[in-house]
């Protein structure tokens, strides 16, 4: 999760440095594609879809769901590359299908993984499970984002429309890592009952 974070940094910062600083020090960059900042956007989508699916595959103890995530997850990867080299968006702005694409895998992981949380014991702690924290940010977040995003392709004419874009991505950011620190804070509080339990 951490990772994930500094990717998402790098990719706003990279992005404010070209805007304020004007590429100061990396001027090669100036006048290129890697100029923006949405080849760096694409490629942190694909990692961190790839990253949040294996991450609740690997939640699941079922090895078939587990299994087809993973095998979803490559196919979704290869699908984005080839996208990505189809088309111009990689450098001109974020990836229509690639990004849809990631949401649907990403919500029919959660998906799997609250059905078999539903059906076996874990429901009973589900407050000590880091997974079902970041479920829900993930949920809120591409639920809040996706829509948005599609809508964005048809009113670029509108700068009142990029500046809720812009207010909503930055609130659903927001809110999205609040939540994964809530659940890291909940599971710390949870492991540390267990081991004062275990020393009674």
């Amino acid at each position: 999760m951490i990772f994930l974070f500094f990717i998402d940094l790098f990719a706003i910062v990279y992005a404010m440095y070209g805007y304020v600083y004007d590429y100061k020090f990396i001027e090669f960059l100036k006048g290129t594609r890697f100029e923006g900042h949405w080849w760096i956007a694409n490629i942190a989508s694909l990692i961190t879809t790839t990253a949040y699916t294996s991450y609740f595959a690997f939640q699941l103890g079922s090895h078939f769901w587990r299994k087809l995530i993973l095998f979803s997850t490559i196919i979704y990867i290869l699908v984005s590359i080839i996208s990505y080299f189809l088309t111009d968006y990689f450098f001109t702005t974020t990836a229509p299908f690639p990004y849809v694409l990631s949401a649907f895998l990403i919500c029919f992981a959660i998906a799997i993984y609250y059905l078999e949380l539903l059906k076996t014991n874990r429901i009973l702690n589900f407050k000590s499970e880091l997974a079902i924290y970041v479920s829900f940010g993930l949920l809120i977040y591409k639920l809040a984002i996706t829509p948005l995003f599609i809508f964005q392709r048809y009113i670029r004419v509108s700068e009142n429309f990029e500046e809720v874009y812009g207010i909503v991505l930055d609130l659903a950011n927001i809110l999205l890592y609040s939540i994964i620190i809530f659940g890291f804070i909940k599971q710390i509080q949870y492991n540390s009952q267990l081991k004062k339990a275990a020393k009674a």
